[in-house]
């Protein structure tokens, strides 16, 4: 909210809602997705696509100064979300053992939730330091990016092998 405030000066609550509702239901349409894609198997390239769509959108968070470019970006920032969140998921129930699952489950949740928190009581300290909210951004994006080199090259031959499928299914 304060970003949208701060970049677009728009202090109108709902459509600031409505902004941050775009990416709740692009989670909803990315684990859609996701899911019809991993119907067969758990499509491990759907991770890195994930990270480097949500890496993309927060490199041109900042270029869009129109209310609804902000809304499309974050239903797509959601998207992004819902291809990461789902194989990741999947893989952490499909290795645990069926005697363990439900505590690696709630480990997983935990260490989810924290770091949402963490990021939360960024953006709280952020608040009342004053500081710009872009800066909080910026911050995510050298994480994301870091994150999706490393996916990248952990996830390399699923990456490869996905395209390359997507690309003959299409000629």
């Amino acid at each position: 909210p304060s970003y949208v405030k701060e970049t677009l000066s728009i202090t109108n609550t709902i459509i600031i809602q409505g902004i941050l509702a775009c990416s709740g239901m692009g989670i909803i349409l990315g684990s859609v997705i996701a899911g019809r894609i991993s119907k067969t198997h758990i499509e491990t390239a759907l991770i890195p696509v994930g990270s480097i769509g949500i890496t993309f959108c927060l490199l041109i968070l900042p270029a869009l100064g129109n209310v609804y470019l902000q809304a499309v970006l974050f239903l797509g920032w959601g998207i992004f979300g819902g291809f990461l969140l789902i194989p990741l998921n999947s893989l952490i129930q499909f290795h645990a053992e069926k005697n363990e699952l439900g505590r690696i489950v709630a480990s997983s949740n935990l260490i989810q939730n924290t770091v949402m928190l963490t990021f939360l009581g960024l953006t709280v300290l952020f608040a009342f330091y004053g500081m710009n909210s872009l800066t909080l951004f910026n911050i995510l994006f050298v994480v994301a990016t870091v994150g999706t080199f490393y996916t990248v090259y952990k996830l390399r031959q699923s990456l490869v092998r996905f395209i390359a499928s997507h690309i003959s299914d299409h000629h």
